[in-house]
């Protein structure tokens, strides 16, 4: 039996015909009592506040943080750090059980409330003020809560990221339109609003143009013998199918291989092969690219 358990007996010494009552002990071991220090009523998200208990035993309280904060410590004392969760801060107060000496405590709480703060965003990088179709792009914001900032590419582009977001151009006469956003952790604890709230949305836009491209011929020679054929493999900087034509049909022709490549067939006339080289590009998307226009002296 420990120190402060106490014993109490109950007897009957019995009399007018009666025996004495078995007697009857009972073990008292007392409860341990929590009476938790005073904590603020609310607190911005990024302060942090010193959480007190005392027993009226000499078991250890425990302190710890959860919800809209962290933080423990044992010995009746806690540093609490607030956080940017949408809930209050709960401190719970607890002390282990000693069966020998004292019961254990009933674990009491305490809550602070995140205090209603505003917010804004900063685009720290707003990307180009124009790109081309097909061509991608970073943009970087922040909030000053902390908190992460949602990044929506629209329009002629897409893409999305938190914080940072690498965006696409899909259209090159669409402009992107990009949205950045931080919705907040506000709350309520009955009628009181507590939290974050959402900070107000910025637009960036980005024009578009259209992707450039150039033709790149491979395989034409210079020279050539009449009577006889060659093949010319062009190609286009946005991957595009070239299209070749000849120009002097007398002195050579064109027919598509279907592999990338074209097949030149010299005739039995001498004189100069000019073949053209034409890529229209795509409608709202990618321009035409320059006319290439290139020789071969037949003989």
């Amino acid at each position: 039996i420990g120190p402060n358990t106490c014993v109490v007996t109950y007897t009957q010494p019995g009399g007018g015909g009666y025996a004495a009552a078995t007697p009857v002990v009972e073990t008292v071991t007392p409860v341990t009592v929590i009476t938790p220090g005073a904590v603020p009523t609310t607190a911005l998200a990024t302060d942090s506040f010193t959480a007190t208990a005392t027993a009226d035993s000499p078991l250890p309280v425990a302190i710890s943080g959860s919800g809209g904060c962290s933080g423990s410590g044992s010995n009746g004392s806690a540093t609490i750090y607030m956080n940017t969760n949408a809930a209050p801060c709960v401190v719970s107060y607890d002390a282990s059980t000693d069966f020998t000496t004292y019961n254990g405590a009933t674990t009491q709480t305490t809550t602070t409330l995140t205090a209603v703060t505003g917010q804004s965003i900063t685009i720290i990088n707003a990307g180009p003020a124009t790109a081309a179709y097909g061509s991608s792009f970073t943009v970087d914001a922040s909030a000053t809560s902390g908190l992460p900032v949602s990044i929506v590419g629209s329009g002629g582009c897409a893409g999305t990221g938190s914080n940072r977001a690498t965006l696409q151009m899909t259209s090159g006469t669409t402009g992107c339109t990009v949205t950045y956003s931080q919705a907040g952790t506000a709350y309520t604890v009955g009628t009181t609003a507590a939290g974050i709230t959402a900070a107000p949305s910025l637009i960036g836009t980005t024009k578009a143009t259209l992707e450039s491209q150039v033709i790149t011929v491979t395989l034409q020679p210079s020279s050539y013998s009449i009577n006889s054929n060659f093949d010319v493999r062009p190609t286009s900087s946005a991957g595009l199918a070239v299209t070749v034509t000849s120009t002097t049909t007398s002195i050579c022709t064109v027919t598509n291989n279907f592999d990338g490549s074209w097949h030149v067939s010299t005739t039995r006339t001498a004189g100069t092969c000019a073949l053209q080289y034409t890529q229209a590009g795509i409608p709202n998307n990618v321009s035409a690219a320059p006319q290439l226009l290139q020789s071969t002296l037949v003989s």
